[in-house]
């Protein structure tokens, strides 16, 4: 951490500041677009104040900007940004507010994942070693990938690491701006482009998405935390039911949005691979994901049924970890069988 940061671990604090700074930038008449466009804006200032601090950037143009990032770590900009979709500023009768709202990311099951979720998948898929190819499909504002670098930095250069090793897709262009920020901030280096992409990993062909890593045999590790959602509540998009009979036939018909992105992981990664994601606990037992639960070459090696039902902040949702690795010879490590964490573990 560079000299002269100062961090606050009061999440609440951290959120007021950044309401206010972004107070101060919306206009009076403002819609969605605007308020979408000024909160990206506003996040890019945050990021590049950061940089500043940590001795990357000239001197940042905006001042208040300077401020608040003496309060805000790299791995906090998509905190904010997934906080900041979930309000809407309202300026009616001459007074201002900050109303909930469940429209944008929250709206399609999409939340910022905390670590506590993070590190165990990420020490379940990775070696401790640096050539090895990673990606997560919903990769977000890049809680993953960061703590991805952060194990594999451990044995020569972040900047190598960031450069070579981590690939990710979101189709929000906010999150994967923010994605590609946050690795920069942390490694000093910004990934290449075609690295972190503003696509539909679902519907996409990976060979097409990340040529390299697919023509070298695919992903040593694919990782994440994709977005939940049912057909019912209409979350699964109208374009990912039209492919499923020819791209997901494993899955049935009332599949969980997050049981397509673990049916294309298990099928991006290499023979030695792993696969390690956060999702619903009814995955555990939805007829639904009976054919994707038990893929063919694959062992579900880590399961961990979250006992709390609020891991994500303004959710309710009960989750399960869940990692896969071959079962073909020569893959790496053991089956872990089954395992709970303690309900003051899953906070």
């Amino acid at each position: 951490m560079a000299k002269g940061i100062r961090l606050t671990s009061d999440r609440r604090i951290r959120s007021g500041k950044f309401r206010l700074y972004l107070k101060d930038r919306l206009p009076r008449n403002l819609n969605e677009g605007d308020y979408q466009a000024i909160l990206r804006e506003s996040l890019v200032a945050l990021a590049w104040a950061i940089a500043e601090g940590r001795g990357l950037q000239a001197p940042a143009p905006d001042l208040a900007a300077r401020e608040l990032a003496s309060v805000v770590a790299p791995e906090q900009l998509g905190e904010l940004y997934e906080e900041a979709l979930g309000v809407w500023p309202c300026l009616d009768s001459g007074s201002f507010e900050w109303i909930s709202q469940k429209a944008g990311r929250r709206g399609n099951g999409i939340y910022y994942t905390p670590a506590e979720l993070v590190e165990p998948l990420v020490r379940f898929a990775l070696p401790k070693r640096r050539q090895c190819l990673i990606c997560d499909p919903a990769c977000g504002s890049g809680a993953f990938l960061l703590a991805a670098l952060q194990r594999l930095s451990g044995a020569g250069s972040t900047e190598e690491v960031v450069s070579a090793c981590l690939f990710g897709s979101d189709t929000d262009p906010t999150a994967v701006e923010l994605c590609r920020w946050t690795l920069y901030l942390t490694a000093g280096h910004f990934p290449p482009e075609d690295h972190i992409r503003c696509a539909n990993s679902l519907l996409l062909d990976w060979s097409d998405l990340f040529p390299g890593p697919m023509s070298a045999g695919g992903f040593d590790a694919v990782i994440g935390n994709p977005p939940f959602g049912g057909v019912v509540d209409g979350r699964v998009p109208v374009e990912v039911r039209a492919v499923r009979e020819s791209m997901f036939s494993e899955l049935g018909g009332t599949s969980d949005l997050s049981y397509y992105f673990l049916a294309r992981a298990l099928k991006s990664v290499n023979r030695h691979g792993r696969v390690a994601m956060v999702l619903p606990r009814t995955f555990l037992s939805a007829p639904s994901a009976e054919a994707v639960r038990n893929a063919p070459g694959f062992r579900l090696s880590m399961v961990t049924p979250l006992a709390r039902h609020d891991s994500f902040q303004g959710a309710s949702v009960h989750v399960c970890l869940v990692g896969y690795s071959h079962t073909s010879r020569g893959g790496r490590g053991r089956s872990r069988g089954s395992q709970s964490l303690p309900p003051n573990e899953n906070a």
